[in-house]
């Protein structure tokens, strides 16, 4: 989804620099849309809360309470079918954020790399070595080491979050994004 947007084709600096601004645009509009669907489900959580309170107290044994106490309230709300979905959506969109403020911060590290190779270009770093160097292939073997060393956790990450999603009943609202530089 995203992988391809937050890496860096070293042989194509200028042409990251380009859409540098529209990525960070792009998922900033993402993040901004992600966390007003998550605002919405809380403010639908808190109204569930205090339909379900109400309810526990006018009707408490519908509820199987003896005896109406906050802990007994609290623990018939989370109970409550209801409840418990909004409560889950809220966590699906909860993370939905975090993976999106988490792409605008590697944005942001891409943006001070991109920086930083292109003084190294304009100090001619990548001009008439001694010995020829293939960056694009260092690269690409830099990052298959990277990812060996690293057991590939990105990917996991991914597939649990991936599995946390089909686990869930819901669907997560992404609407695309249509973008917003003028072509």
């Amino acid at each position: 989804m995203y992988d391809k947007d937050i890496s860096i084709d070293e042989s194509a600096i200028e042409q990251e620099w380009l859409r540098q601004s529209d990525l960070v645009m792009k998922y900033g509009l993402k993040l901004a849309e992600a966390e007003f669907h998550l605002n919405r489900k809380s403010e639908e959580l808190s109204s569930k809360k205090a339909e379900l309170d109400i309810d526990i107290r006018s009707n408490p044994e519908k509820y199987d309470l003896e005896k109406v106490t906050e802990p007994a309230i609290k623990a018939a709300m989370s109970l409550d079918e209801g409840y418990k979905e909004v409560n889950t959506k809220i966590l699906q969109l909860q993370l939905e954020v975090q993976g999106y403020r988490a792409v605008l911060r590697a944005l942001d590290s891409k943006e001070k790399a991109l920086s930083s190779l292109t003084k190294l270009h304009g100090q001619e770093y990548f001009a008439g070595p001694m010995i020829p160097r293939n960056i694009v292939e260092e690269r690409k073997q830099f990052q298959e080491d990277l990812d060996e060393k690293v057991g590939n956790r990105l990917s996991s990450w991914k597939k649990r979050m991936k599995d946390i999603v089909e686990d869930s009943d819901e669907e997560i609202p992404s609407k695309p994004i249509k973008s917003v530089r003028k072509k």
